[in-house]
């Protein structure tokens, strides 16, 4: 990297960093020492009320008793809750629209003094919006024609995502086939065998299954036929027992079904809820109508999305990026551990760029949705309420005593929102197809 190159790259970074500090809110409290010991008073009575003594009865233990014995352990209670109270009513008074709990750099106390300490705190950015019905957006028409439906192919796929299992009786094994294995298994030091079962097992080399490299042994066998496989399992092995052991399976191979799509039958159409071929038919281009249209508003909202993130300029809380980002790793464990450093750290980068377009977005949304007063109505949500009773075939009060809880009816505001304020954003915004 040239020497420009690289000086580039840090003032970038130093950019990006001050930008991130931004949002970093300082500030001090005092707390008067009075406060303080009306504090430790009140913490001492609880601990009175509480604590068994010998030679007093419980809740009668003489409150500077308590102070003196438990000196330590009641300062350190009382000074954490006065200072997380006159921290909150010093955001309240300011105000502050905080992002992250709030952290104590400093505190500076000696008993019988105030006490003064020194706060740090994230807060939410200042978000200035432009005007969106000067905002003209064009995509390609191209982009946003569906390919001509396809009846054939429509139906074909509601076979193959219906396919049964036939029996096979003369070939041999092949791949996808769904085969019934009787396993016996023993401990080749030990000679201890392992209870004989029954098993499925799906010929596929992305199949697994606790009997290593079985894909290959099984290829090409038939009925009855038996596979002897002696296996040696590395010493991290998933089933702990047979880790680091080596083991002899005995294998036969019971039965052999293939997967095959069912005949399009009026048998068929019964069996998934309808009365006959037409209305079938009917029910497929329906659905794939709504499907072509959301796709065309999903191109539509990204088109939406990537312009606005791109052209909103604020930054980006530390705390709701790195919130997200250890919520989906933590999804993500198992598929983390299978990757190489240098694929685990591209596979992160990405993310991290996603998570903050992400967060980007959702802090617009929200700061259209408070300047534009948004909102969802009592008469929106009992609308809402009978189309998801409709849609599902439920009572219409057995809907509204589920959203009775805050918690559920919070989460579907939430979704209406989303949909209320993309709507918004698109009445206003012009989009242009070319």
């Amino acid at each position: 990297m040239s020497e420009e190159n690289r000086n580039q790259t840090n003032q970038n970074e130093m950019a990006e960093e001050e930008t991130i500090d931004d949002l970093f809110e300082k500030f001090s409290i005092t707390v008067p020492k009075e406060e303080i010991a009306k504090q430790i008073d009140e913490v001492a009575k609880k601990y009175s009320a509480e604590i068994k003594l010998p030679g007093f009865r419980k809740g009668n233990i003489p409150i500077e008793i308590i102070k003196s014995r438990y000196k330590k352990v009641i300062a350190d209670e009382a000074l954490n809750k006065v200072v997380e109270f006159f921290v909150y009513k010093k955001i309240q008074e300011d105000p502050l629209r905080i992002v992250s709990h709030p952290v104590i750099e400093k505190i500076d106390y000696e008993e019988g003094n105030d006490l003064n300490a020194d706060v740090m705190v994230e807060v939410f950015p200042e978000i200035t919006l432009p005007d969106l019905s000067k905002i003209e957006l064009k995509i390609s028409s191209k982009e946003l024609k569906p390919e001509p439906y396809d009846e054939e192919k429509q139906i074909e796929g509601v076979l193959e995502r219906n396919k049964r299992r036939v029996p096979v009786k003369e070939r041999p094994v092949q791949e996808d086939d769904v085969l019934i294995l009787v396993i016996q298994s023993q401990f080749t030091d030990t000679k201890r065998m392992i209870k004989k079962k029954e098993a499925s097992y799906v010929v596929n080399k992305e199949t697994e299954f606790e009997i290593s490299d079985l894909y290959h042994e099984v290829l090409g066998k038939k009925i009855n036929d038996e596979i002897v496989l002696k296996k040696k399992y590395p010493s991290n092995y998933e089933r702990k027992k047979w880790a680091g052991k080596e083991l002899e399976h005995l294998i036969v191979i019971k039965n052999i079904f293939e997967m095959k799509n069912p005949e399009f039958t009026d048998e068929f159409v019964k069996s998934v809820g309808f009365k006959d071929k037409q209305s079938f038919k009917d029910k497929l281009r329906k659905e794939y109508d709504q499907y072509i249209n959301s796709q065309k508003e999903d191109k539509i909202n990204s088109l939406i999305i990537d312009h606005l993130t791109a052209n909103i300029e604020f930054p980006i809380p530390r705390t709701l990026v790195d919130q997200e980002m250890a919520r989906i790793q933590a999804q993500h464990t198992p598929l983390l551990k299978t990757m190489e450093d240098k694929q685990k750290k591209e596979y992160l980068d990405a993310l991290k760029k996603d998570i903050e377009k992400s967060v980007k977005f959702s802090l617009i949304h929200d700061s259209i949705q408070k300047e534009f007063k948004i909102n969802i109505s009592s008469d929106e949500l009992e609308k809402e309420y009978k189309s998801i009773a409709e849609k599902n075939n439920f009572p219409l009060a057995e809907v509204r005593k589920y959203y009775m809880n805050s918690q559920e009816k919070d989460r579907l505001k939430e979704s209406l929102l989303r949909v209320r304020v993309m709507s918004f954003i698109k009445e206003k915004i012009k989009i242009k197809e070319v």
